[in-house]
């Protein structure tokens, strides 16, 4: 199980990087399996708070990971 590569595609994305961050992704070995554990909004937010993220990283990964991470994951 690697522990990365889903989250690295997933940021990447969401902070913009070129289409060709899938074509990576794809050339390096897949997992057998990923498991997404869902948190419920107030929870995260308490979560990263705890972890001194920055604003700019709460704006981006309230605006676009999550929904990368669905998309890509499920």
């Amino acid at each position: 199980m690697d522990r990365y590569l889903g989250s690295t595609l997933a940021y990447a994305k969401a902070r913009g990087v070129s289409a060709d961050i899938d074509a990576l992704g794809k050339s390096l070995i897949q997992p057998d399996i990923t498991i997404l554990l869902l948190l419920d909004e107030q929870a995260q937010q308490k979560r990263l708070r705890a972890r001194s993220v920055t604003a700019e990283d709460l704006e981006t990964l309230n605006q676009n990971f999550c929904q990368y991470v669905l998309v890509d994951c499920l």
